[in-house]
Parts: structure tokens; sequence; C-alpha cells
């Protein structure tokens, strides 16, 4: 019963993520063809990860956001040989640097409060559509994810001027709003933020079964600036782990215990500054996000046996981490005010 209602919650607390951080740019959409296939499916499962060297020196943002996996599969004869190549496998990997800077700060034109509508565009598993969703049926798991392209998801986003001058997202304000537009205006309980790499919020969606209550724990364990080639975009990528736990309560025999579902994901965002049409200032942007099973799970949650074994077959070059789920978003910001 409380594995049913961790599974119920956990999709939707992916969402968290991929909005804590934000958006990519129209200038570096890639085709969607191969959008509503399986992607590279089980053709990774059949093959061993390439001997590749650990990479310090990972792909660029802009690069890995551009890349559209689904169509080297769809163009490529020999997909399994292209997927799993020194050339494309830094693609799908977990990244290998830590927090190269205190915050993500981001361009003058970035800031004010925005009216967000993010359209998912596709829907890929690296790893292979077996532990696309661990414990659960990958395939259909796979299939319900994909019926969601292609329908928008509506809330705000904002972000603020430091007193140093610097521009930073509010992410306790954005992670709320997105929480409560895909979870129920009622779902945000509480939010306690602990500066830029730590956040905690108690969820209660609508929905859930007996009204179970959430303890999400959020915390940053990398990030990356690019220096922007032209001065009208904008690249950046946070990858957070995320804790969920199911809270005790009247209404739930859940025991306290160690978090049920440990992941990480990674957001790489891309933005290109604002355009005014008619009277709106409008912004463009695209994310990819990729989401990790973590090594240490054994260690620091309760695995099931599906979980450490997807973990073990997870592992690429070097012992990172592949994908098991990664998504593409299109994001259209309409200004609502000035901060």
């Amino acid at each position: 019963m409380q594995t049913t209602r961790h599974e119920w919650v956990a999709p939707k607390l992916l969402v968290l993520i991929v909005l804590a951080h934000l958006p990519r740019s129209s200038g570096l959409r890639m085709g969607r063809r191969a959008a509503g296939r399986f992607g590279f499916g089980t053709l990774l499962t059949s093959f061993r990860w390439p001997a590749i060297a650990d990479d310090d020196d990972p792909p660029s943002l802009q690069r890995t956001i551009q890349t559209d996996l689904g169509e080297i599969l769809e163009t490529t004869r020999s997909p399994q040989e292209s997927l799993l190549s020194a050339e494309f496998m830094p693609l799908v990997q977990r990244p290998s640097y830590g927090i190269e800077a205190e915050d993500c700060f981001y361009p003058d034109w970035c800031l004010g409060r925005w009216r967000v509508t993010s359209t998912l565009a596709s829907v890929q598993a690296p790893a292979g559509v077996d532990v696309f969703s661990v414990g659960r049926n990958g395939s259909a798991a796979l299939e319900a994810a994909r019926r969601e392209i292609g329908q928008p998801l509506v809330y705000d986003c904002r972000w603020l001027r430091r007193a140093d001058g610097r521009v930073v997202v509010d992410r306790g304000y954005n992670t709320a709003s997105i929480s409560q537009a895909s979870m129920g205006p009622r779902a945000v309980q509480n939010t306690q933020e602990d500066g830029p790499n730590h956040l905690v919020m108690y969820l209660q969606p609508s929905g859930a079964p007996n009204g179970g209550v959430f303890r999400a724990d959020l915390q940053v364990v990398s990030r990356r600036t690019e220096s922007a080639r032209l001065p009208t975009s904008f690249a950046c990528a946070e990858t957070v782990r995320q804790s969920v736990v199911l809270v005790p309560g009247e209404r739930s025999a859940a025991p306290a215990g160690a978090p049920s579902r440990v992941k990480e994901v990674e957001a790489i965002c891309t933005y290109e500054a604002p355009v005014t049409k008619g009277s709106v200032e409008v912004m463009r942007g695209c994310q990819r996000t990729a989401t990790f099973l973590v090594p240490d799970v054994a260690y620091t949650a309760n695995p099931t046996v599906a979980e450490q074994l997807a973990i073990m077959r997870t592992r690429g070059p070097g012992g990172r981490s592949i994908a098991i789920d990664m998504r593409h978003y299109d994001l259209v910001y309409e200004k609502l005010s000035v901060a």
C-alpha cells in the first residue's frame, strides 16, 4: 500500500525539478520526428557500454540540448553503435562536474514575473525501456509519459535582483508554482529554503491516496553556466538530488524512515532574449531533463531488489550513471511585471 502511494506521486514530483530550473531557446530547437517512438528502447540493454575515458570536459550545454537522440536512432543504420559510441555517450551520462558557482546568474532581461507555457516535446529512455520506471512496467510507463507530449502546462515564475545587483531565479516561488499547477492549487503545504542549494517541500497532491502528505528534499549537486556566443542567448544547468518520503500521520500507516525514492535530475536550459509582440514581452526557452538513479541509494534509502539491479545495470564508463528518463520541453514566457 505504501509503495503504491509512492509510485503514484513520484512521476509528478519529477515535474518539480523540471521547473526549479528553467527553459531553452527556439533558436536551438531540434526536430521531433521520432518523439512518438520508443527511442533507443531496449536496444541498449543488449550491449555493453564502451570503455571510454571519464571526461572532465563534457559537451557544451548547447550541444547537449540540441542533439535529438530520437532522430539519431531514426536516421542511422546502426543506432545501437552510434548511441553507445564515445561521441554520444557523454550526452546521456550523469554530469562529471560539480557545483561551479554559488548560484546561476541570469541576464538582466530575465528579471521580472512571467507566465510560462511549458509543452513536453519528447521523451526518451536512454538506459532501456525496462528501467524507464523502476518497479513498474517500463513500456506502459513510457507510453503514458508520451501521451503528455503536446499538452501545455501553465504556471508563473520569476527572477529577482540580489542586493549585489545579480539576477537569480526565485526557486521557492517557482517550485511552489509548478507544484500547484501540476498537483492542484492546495498541493503545497509548506516550503523551506536554505540558500540556492537546498529546498524542502511538504506536498499533499490532489487525488493522492488517503490524502497522503509527502516530504520532498531537493539538493543541488552540480551547477554550470556557459558564456553565450551572442548577448541574446544564455545557457545553464543544474543537477538536483530529489528524495521523497511519505510523512507518517493519522491517514497514513507509513513509518518514519529512509526516503522511498531517491533520484537525480539534471536540467539543462537555454534562453533567448525577449522580443516585444504587441504590448507583451515574450521570451522563448528550451529545456532538457535527464533522470539518473543514485548509486549510493543502498546506503541512504531503502531500495527494492528491482532498484538495486537497475542501479547496477545503468552504470556506464567510469561508474557514471546513464539516464533512465530524458525529456525535452518547449517553453514560452510572457512578462507579467518587472520584478
